[in-house]
């Protein structure tokens, strides 16, 4: 039996709710040079399987990424 109370277990595990201030900080880090793996082992953002999930279902999200991957790439040249 669980002694977490129904209104604190949302509280508990990683975001999977897609949320736009999210994929900013996300698109952010990652214009930053920051790997997608490093980013998604933050305990206040989702795991990549979710983040790839978000890819294929938000076009805007995807054209988001695309563009941060752009500017990182840039930015190692």
């Amino acid at each position: 039996m669980s002694t977490v109370a129904p209104s604190q277990s949302a509280n508990i595990g990683r975001p999977s709710d897609y949320r736009p201030e999210l994929v900013a900080v996300i698109c952010a880090r990652l214009a930053d040079g920051e790997s997608l793996r490093s980013i998604c082992r933050s305990d206040d953002m989702p795991d990549k399987a979710t983040v790839f999930r978000w890819l294929m279902q938000f076009p805007d999200f995807c054209d988001q990424y695309t563009r941060a991957k752009e500017e990182s790439a840039e930015a190692h040249a």
